[in-house]
């Protein structure tokens, strides 16, 4: 979101893998679950998936 002073960030994530930078993210809806999560992906192919509501990593 963009406001008079430039981007406002809205929700940081920290992961435990230090040295992964990830720079690919995909919105999905999972139908099993009836949750929207958004997928990213690392340059090590770590791949994890957050729950949009929770902010938890989905399994």
């Amino acid at each position: 979101m963009k406001d008079g002073n430039g981007v406002k960030l809205l929700r940081s994530f920290h992961d435990s893998a230090k040295t992964e930078w990830f720079f690919t993210v995909c919105w999905a809806y999972d139908t099993e679950n009836d949750v929207h999560v958004v997928i990213a992906g690392g340059n090590r192919g770590i791949i994890r998936v957050i729950d949009v509501v929770t902010g938890d990593l989905v399994n």
